[in-house]
């Protein structure tokens, strides 16, 4: 599976106050080999939706145009971790991610940590990094 972590500077939810060097959110886009479904912590839920994309470069050329996204991290993953669900626990969309992606970091604490073990596990546990971009003020 192709998971990309996407990173952004601005967000709705009360969880950014606990966010550290400008990263305030996050959401991910993961491929399994037939679809593309972006997942996301919303204020009224968890909302995810397909994404008619013929390559991953595609999207990852595309979604750089939103202004608020400062950063992205493409991870394959080999053997996505069985994580048992635990709704009243994750309330943050970093921890979201890390459910969705199956990767193998343990808990996160906000997108900032996400990003940090992302790149300190690589080729470590489960997956590996593919690919980092970030703008000039970004991560």
């Amino acid at each position: 599976m192709i998971a990309i972590f996407l990173f952004y500077n601005k967000t709705n939810g009360f969880q950014s106050i606990f966010s550290t060097k400008g990263i305030k959110h996050c959401n991910i886009i993961c491929y399994d080999g037939q679809d593309f479904v972006i997942f996301g912590l919303e204020e009224h839920g968890i909302s995810f939706r397909r994404i008619k994309a013929k390559s991953t470069l595609k999207i990852m050329r595309n979604i750089k145009v939103i202004e608020s996204l400062i950063g992205m991290i493409v991870v394959h993953v080999d053997e996505p971790k069985k994580i048992t669900w635990k709704p009243f626990w994750v309330r943050s969309c970093n921890e979201l991610c890390r459910y969705f992606s199956g990767v193998d970091i343990g808990f996160t604490f906000n997108p900032y940590h996400l990003i940090k073990k992302l790149l300190k596990y690589n080729n470590k546990r489960n997956y590996q990094v593919l690919s980092v971009w970030s703008r000039n003020n970004g991560i």
